[in-house]
């Protein structure tokens, strides 16, 4: 308080430099200045910590195992999250309203409104892809459920990102979710078509290709 210091309308200041000069050392003019970055013990800069500082922080989400496992291939990674999180332009988000419904037709059966649900494998097409894709690989996931039920199975039982066993069941989910959006839109704005044949083979060709590609491939687990 500034009270504290007056007396007698006389200022009463303590010896605040004296102070200072006894408690903090005096810097060496003749050291050269460098900064340290809080945010490393080292006190180095790295990128990777000024992501992490950036960045928003949240809890790992349950279906991160089936996404993100050291054999995923990005690109059908990032299709498979975005039907997991129900964010692909099927037919009913982009056309919502009731006089569009005649439009609203599913480009691989051509029986049903296109949703995710219903590509993710309700669909006649996509199911005889999703079968075939399994059996081919010799996989085991769950038959006639919904498509919220199938990832939710997935990431509760396939979450061992170091096993063979886990790796190759979340390729194969990522790899068929990718060609059957893929598919869709060549119908759609191509006009292009192929068997569900095609696209299985399609499916494990891409597979083993990456498997032989990768150089930890013998060095797993297989359980």
């Amino acid at each position: 308080m500034v009270s504290s210091i007056i007396t007698r309308n006389t200022w009463n200041r303590p010896d605040i430099l004296g102070r200072w000069n006894g408690r903090v050392p005096c810097p060496n003019s003749e050291d050269q200045d460098h900064y340290i970055w809080k945010g490393t013990g080292s006190g180095q800069f790295t990128i990777s910590s000024a992501w992490h500082i950036l960045r928003p922080h949240r809890s790992i989400v349950s279906y991160a195992s089936i996404l993100w496992h050291p054999w995923h291939i990005p690109r059908h990674s990032f299709t498979l999250w975005l039907a997991i999180k129900g964010r692909l332009r099927t037919i009913d988000r982009m056309y919502g309203r009731s006089d569009m419904d005649q439009m609203n037709i599913c480009s691989l059966c051509s029986c049903h409104p296109e949703t995710h649900s219903h590509i993710f494998f309700q669909c006649s097409y996509a199911k005889a892809v999703w079968q075939r894709a399994n059996v081919r690989l010799s996989t085991k996931w769950p038959e006639d459920v919904s498509w919220n039920q199938t990832w939710e199975w997935g990431a509760q039982h396939y979450n061992c990102k170091e096993t063979v066993n886990h790796r190759i069941p979340c390729m194969i989910l990522a790899a068929t979710v990718y060609h059957l959006w893929y598919e869709r839109n060549a119908r759609t704005f191509n006009d292009q078509y192929r068997t569900i044949a095609e696209i299985s083979e399609e499916i494990q060709s891409t597979i083993r290709l990456k498997i032989a590609s990768l150089e930890d491939r013998h060095k797993i687990s297989p359980e």
